[in-house]
């Protein structure tokens, strides 16, 4: 009886406290949605609440992100935080060195790293009328971000097809951080919104020389592939560029 019971208190789907923390030094939790508000290639995203644990007026719509294929595992998600967090590092680095040429107002998203707490009975009802193949387990981990308002937009993708509503500065942005990491890396697969205040971006990926950025990061090859479709323009037409046999870096500081 006590099981029964157990597994009727399990109407929601929510996280623990996420293991990673914001910029502002706190752990978030979330309790979200039973059926996704999209499915992409590798995640599953659903409409969630965030709360900073034991404080109800911090929360935030958000979205939680789930592995497709399998049982989202910490050693595959955290090259996804890390990628992040040298992007936006890279983004602010990006900024002073245009400091003479302000360039857009721009905000790429830091996501938090969590486990699942509970994982709802009702979730084999809404899977079999929405038609949707994840499966989530408690354990697994997970993503948590803000959620981003807006239409969502791919400006450059991971294998370096760079679409029309992609601004020169986003390219140039890819291009500095092969030019600021001494051409060990390229960041990539840039997607998110756009609107007159500013653009958001969230999870690029990053291709680099050792492949130590999680299972998108595809090498060397990744890096040529972006410069095949990088057409540069007056920010960044005087930086070095990769070429099949190894990276060209010049004393050009």
């Amino acid at each position: 009886m006590g099981g029964l019971i157990s597994k009727l208190k399990k109407t929601d789907n929510s996280t623990l406290p996420s293991i990673t923390k914001c910029k502002d030094g706190y752990s978030w939790w979330a309790s979200f949605e039973f059926y996704p508000l999209a499915t992409g290639k590798s995640k599953t995203a659903f409409e969630a609440m965030m709360y900073i644990p034991n404080d109800f007026w911090s929360k935030t719509r958000s979205v939680v992100k789930v592995c497709n294929g399998g049982t989202g595992k910490e050693d595959l998600l955290r090259p996804e935080i890390r990628t992040s967090e040298i992007a936006d590092d890279y983004w602010n680095k990006f900024r002073k060195y245009q400091s003479d040429c302000p360039v857009p107002k721009l905000e790429i998203v830091r996501p938090l790293l969590a486990a699942l707490d509970c994982v709802s009975i009702l979730n084999p009802v809404f899977r079999f009328f929405k038609q949707y193949d994840k499966r989530l387990e408690e354990g697994e981990f997970v993503l948590l971000e803000p959620y981003i308002e807006g239409e969502f937009t791919s400006f450059i993708y991971s294998y370096g097809v760079v679409s029309s509503s992609c601004p020169d500065f986003l390219q140039a942005f890819c291009h500095f951080s092969y030019f600021e990491s001494n051409g060990e890396f390229v960041i990539s697969n840039l997607q998110g919104t756009s609107s007159e205040k500013k653009i958001v971006l969230s999870l690029p990926c990053i291709h680099s020389r050792d492949r130590s950025f999680g299972e998108r990061d595809m090498g060397e090859k990744g890096m040529l592939d972006f410069f095949t479709h990088h057409r540069c323009s007056s920010i960044c037409a005087n930086w070095p560029k990769p070429i099949s046999d190894g990276p060209v870096i010049d004393s050009i500081r």
